[in-house]
């Protein structure tokens, strides 16, 4: 019960759109149950985060038909620490492509501090961060960004950023390009 409103479990409810999602936004949805972020707060619901082993198990309680089939499959992709479906469809994208696995939420010391980018490779200092349109149309995140940005370049790192239009799937290409020319030049061999 929510407000007096009956729900679905979180899990219950991945179970219930499994046959209607394509895998990369299952395992988006699998690494929301498993991120206790903070940027979730005020969110009415949120006591969804427990491991994928005890995630594993909930869902095996429900047989193998078709949706806890890819649900399983899914949570086999997921991971902890995770903040959007875009920085999901953005590891999955790298990992598939033959990158090296994407550490989560990577904090990066730097001359301003320490920053937390969405992803990236801390032994190549190299990482990606998503920006949604609240960091083109918000002035104050815009400013803030430019500022990131520039003190993660002067710490060594290239940061590829990544859009919703890298996203859609014919634009995909020129991001993977992006993304292996800024590990390149920071050592990595395929």
């Amino acid at each position: 019960m929510l407000h007096g409103l009956p729900v679905l479990d979180p899990i219950a409810a991945v179970l219930d759109v499994a046959d209607r999602c394509a895998h990369e936004h299952l395992v988006g949805l699998c690494d929301a149950l498993l991120t206790p972020s903070p940027r979730y707060q005020g969110l009415a619901f949120r006591p969804m985060c427990a491991s994928v082993d005890e995630r594993a198990e909930h869902v095996s309680s429900w047989g193998a038909d078709a949706r806890s089939t890819r649900v399983r499959k899914a949570l086999e992709h997921a991971r902890v620490g995770v903040d959007s479906l875009p920085e999901s469809v953005t590891r999955l994208l790298f990992e598939k492509s033959g990158l090296p696995e994407v550490q989560i939420q990577l904090p990066v010391q730097t001359d301003v501090g320490e920053l937390t980018i969405d992803g990236g490779w801390s032994a190549l200092r190299c990482g990606f961060e998503y920006e949604g349109i609240h960091h083109q149309t918000d002035r104050e995140q815009w400013l803030s960004d430019l500022a990131r940005f520039e003190a993660l370049a002067r710490a060594g790192w290239k940061i590829t950023r990544v859009t919703a239009r890298d996203l859609w799937h014919q634009n995909r290409p020129a991001l993977l390009h992006r993304t292996r020319k800024n590990l390149s030049a920071n050592g990595w061999r395929e």
